[in-house]
């Protein structure tokens, strides 16, 4: 809120700080890292003309509409992870700068990880060091977990394609057993189907294709019982490369166009190119 007020006001952090505090005390301060001592608050509202009163006033009205907008923010990322319209994630991404560039917030930067991830990660070339290292502090979290949420496990599928494959077997049957208690919750059924999507895919990549025709199977049963045709759309072409079947890979892309999915097969194609060509 100083921050917001100083710069509506028109004033550097120079002008304010004078000789009286040091420039990086003021922008820790506005960031929230560090709270001012009493005379520092008084000279710092002093320096831009508010009383403590009206400060006071200010920042409550920020701090519910804050709490509004990160509560907005968070709800829309978990209801667009799995959904592969780059135009829904750059929106939010831009929500989620803005957000964190008035205030400071580990669950929203860990957001904005995650969907510079969506928006710069090849969907074929999981292995850039690049890729790795905006993994690392979300994974550094996920690791210490002893009791995995259905947000947790949500985030895990997203990385999952940047974590080691040793982590990968590990994991993966330990998390669908732990979605089981949540199995009343209609959207369980997309979180298990994005674990397995992506585990699949992640053995395709890795030329284990036995394993990933097996998890594919998996899917596809579960697919059909949640009545996800987009999902059986990725399926079929998946399992039709596995299995060397044209018609099955068609039948899958036949699909996606039935439910407009045009994006998704753009990609599809994108991925069976890559396979092809590293035969």
């Amino acid at each position: 809120m100083y921050r917001f007020i100083r710069k509506g006001k028109g004033m550097t952090q120079k002008e304010v700080c004078n000789d009286f505090l040091d420039r990086t005390t003021l922008s820790r301060i506005e960031k929230n890292e560090t709270e001012p001592r009493f005379e520092n608050a008084c000279y710092l509202l002093e320096r831009i003309d508010v009383s403590l009163d009206e400060f006071r006033y200010l920042a409550n009205i920020e701090n519910r509409d804050n709490r509004d907008n990160r509560t907005r923010l968070i709800e829309d990322f978990y209801s667009i992870i799995s959904n592969t319209e780059s135009a829904q994630i750059r929106k939010l991404y831009r929500r989620c700068l803005e957000f964190t560039s008035t205030c400071s917030d580990k669950k929203i930067e860990e957001i904005l990880l995650i969907l510079r991830l969506y928006l710069s990660a090849d969907p074929i070339d999981f292995d850039k060091t690049e890729f790795k290292g905006l993994v690392t502090p979300i994974w550094q979290r996920l690791s210490k977990i002893e009791v995995w949420t259905l947000r947790d496990i949500q985030i895990f599928a997203i990385i999952s394609f940047h974590l080691e494959i040793s982590t990968l077997e590990i994991m993966y049957p330990i998390l669908l057993a732990t979605l089981d208690r949540y199995n009343r919750l209609d959207v369980v059924d997309t979180v298990r189907l994005t674990l397995l999507m992506n585990i699949s895919q992640i053995y395709i990549q890795k030329n284990l294709v036995e394993d990933g025709r097996y998890t594919l199977n998996l899917a596809k049963d579960m697919a059909k019982r949640a009545k996800r045709a987009d999902f059986l759309g990725i399926i079929f072409v998946r399992l039709g490369y596995c299995q060397n079947d044209t018609k099955l890979m068609q039948k899958g892309f036949d699909l996606l166009e039935v439910v407009e999915e045009t994006e998704l097969k753009a990609k599809l194609l994108k991925e069976l190119q890559y396979y092809r060509q590293r035969k």
